[in-house]
């Protein structure tokens, strides 16, 4: 019986008097032998013991298939039990997967429960089951900000996505002036003079009033004007490589 619509007496004593008698017929036969455990089953299904039950208000019959709704085991006669059925009361669906009351073909998750729909990149993908939920090319599980397509990363992780952060690295000194704006280097240091400080120059050459020769601050021979030359050229070839390997 359906399990949502609650009998009155009055219904409730329809039912019992429509099923009686051909219950009883069939318990008679099976324990005659005049009917198998088949044949029982065939005189005691729904649709052939409440048969002569009638339909009328308090006995609706949505689709009218002469047995009323209370005894009917497809209310919609969509062909899919009211037990199986996701929708027993709408004969045009039947599956609702996940669970959320939304019908798999209307679900933007189908196999994840979110009756909320949310979607916020609106490509047609909910949320719970979207990899890139902002649609700003990043997954998910690289993005320091999963719900803001206008930023992807928080190199000081104070929160604050770098395309707005003015101090992305976090060291005091405004992007727009440090010479390492994506190095911590409050110090600002910059052993060359090349505007790039040490902290993220590939390789720093100086050479001193006396013509001595320093490599990332470590001094190297006096070698002469000629070695002087070539450990410069030298020093500019490791640094352009040691960039290019970064």
């Amino acid at each position: 019986m359906d399990s949502e619509i609650a009998p009155t007496e009055e219904v409730a004593a329809a039912v019992i008097s429509s099923s009686q008698v051909e219950l009883q017929t069939a318990v008679e036969q099976l324990g005659s032998g005049a009917i198998d455990n088949a044949g029982f089953d065939s005189l005691t299904s729904l649709g052939q013991l409440f048969a002569e039950l009638p339909v009328f208000e308090l006995l609706p019959d949505l689709d009218e298939d002469g047995l009323a709704d209370v005894v009917d085991e497809d209310d919609d006669g969509d062909g899919v039990l009211d037990s199986e059925d996701a929708f027993p009361r709408d004969s045009s669906e039947t599956v609702d997967t996940d669970g959320d009351e939304i019908i798999d073909a209307l679900d933007n998750c189908p196999t994840t429960n979110n009756s909320d729909q949310s979607d916020l990149d609106q490509d047609g993908l909910g949320d719970v089951c979207d990899l890139d939920i902002d649609g700003d090319g990043l997954a998910n599980a690289d993005d320091a900000f999963p719900e803001d397509p206008t930023e992807q990363s928080d190199i000081d992780g104070d929160g604050v996505g770098d395309n707005t952060d003015a101090d992305d690295d976090g060291d005091g000194v405004a992007d727009a002036t440090d010479n390492c704006p994506l190095i911590a280097n409050s110090d600002q240091a910059d052993l060359d003079g090349n505007g790039v400080g040490t902290a993220c120059d590939g390789l720093e050459v100086t050479i001193d009033d006396n013509g001595t020769i320093a490599v990332d601050g470590d001094s190297l021979p006096a070698l002469g004007m000629v070695g002087t030359a070539v450990a410069i050229s030298a020093g500019f070839l490791i640094s352009i490589r040691r960039e290019d390997e970064e």
